[in-house]
């Protein structure tokens, strides 16, 4: 009789606007770095592409991650929309990755602004996958992110504020995300790894601080 081994835990780091030497990270880990900002207000668009120096091995494999911050007390008109866009696609498309992150916050009343955008994005990207970070609740409950077309969301279990202990045990409780979409991804923090992550999982852990050798294979012998 043949076993079936359960695949293992995908680890990926995120990376966050600091100075950061990853170039001892193991080749099976991930590592995905915020590589730019875009900031809207109305209009008035901004980019912050990073400026910290970020040290890799040149075979690490690359999650290019672009933080969208829109300010929900205005609209966004057509060409403001179509620079977004294209500023998404020069800071992502030169590391050639297979996936690329968004993370934004949304209200409820910019979410057709953010399916609009990642429609579009799937468009012009037709071969790349798509992910977003997300809040905890739009994997468990409020799961509007079902119909959005991305491959996969990462639900953050981290920085909950008052709600941490009860989101926490609906989670340990379940073992499992009411969104499809969610399902097999999860988002620590690498100082609260408060659940044992099931096998096959991949798991995104973030940090506050730079990543040290020593951060990194605790980490490991955690997972």
């Amino acid at each position: 009789m043949t076993l079936i081994k359960s695949s293992p835990t995908q680890l990926i780091l995120w990376s966050w606007q600091r100075q950061e030497d990853l170039s001892y990270i193991n080749k099976n880990t991930l590592i995905a770095p915020l590589v730019g900002t875009i900031s809207v207000r109305g209009n008035n668009l901004q980019v912050f592409p990073r400026s910290n120096h970020l040290t890799l091995k040149v075979s690490s494999k690359i999650i290019p991650v672009i933080r969208l911050e829109i300010n929900p007390r205005f609209s966004v008109a057509d060409e403001t929309f179509e620079k977004i866009i294209l500023h998404i696609l020069a800071l992502t498309v030169p590391f050639k990755s297979d996936t690329i992150q968004i993370d934004f916050d949304a209200t409820v009343s910019q979410r057709s602004f953010y399916k609009k955008l990642l429609n579009q994005l799937r468009c012009v990207l037709p071969n790349i996958k798509l992910s977003i970070t997300a809040l905890a609740s739009w994997c468990l409950n409020d799961i509007w992110i079902e119909n959005l077309p991305i491959d996969y969301a990462v639900p953050m279990l981290y920085n909950l504020g008052e709600d941490s202990k009860q989101v926490k045990r609906l989670f340990l409780n379940k073992k499992q995300w009411k969104a499809c979409k969610c399902y097999g991804y999860i988002g620590l923090h690498q100082k609260d790894l408060f659940v044992k992550i099931p096998k096959g999982w991949t798991a995104f852990i973030f940090n506050d601080e730079p990543w040290t050798p020593e951060a990194y294979n605790y980490l490991r012998r955690r997972l």
